[in-house]
C-alpha cells in the first residue's frame, strides 16, 4: 500500500511490517519502519479502514494487521 510517500507491506519478508520512502528510496532498499512508527500506525489505521469498508472480515484483519 503507498500513500504518495510511503509504501507499506504490513507483513514483510521478516514477518514484521515494512516501511520504505518511496520519493527517495524509489527501488524500496531501505526499510525505514522502525525510524517512523508514527508513519506505520497512519498507514496501518488506513488499511484496516479500507478493508473494513470493504466487509472485510475480521480474521482477515487480524492477519493482516493484528488487533487495531
Amino acid at each position: 500500500m503507498t500513500d504518495g510517500r510511503w509504501g507499506f507491506a504490513p507483513i514483510g519478508a521478516s514477518g514484521s511490517p515494512e516501511l520504505y520512502d518511496i520519493v527517495d528510496d524509489p527501488f524500496t532498499e531501505n526499510d525505514v519502519a522502525g525510524a517512523n512508527p508514527d508513519a506505520i500506525r497512519d498507514l496501518r489505521d488506513g488499511l484496516v479502514a479500507h478493508l473494513r469498508q470493504h466487509d472485510a472480515s475480521q480474521g482477515l484483519i487480524d492477519s493482516l494487521v493484528g488487533e487495531p
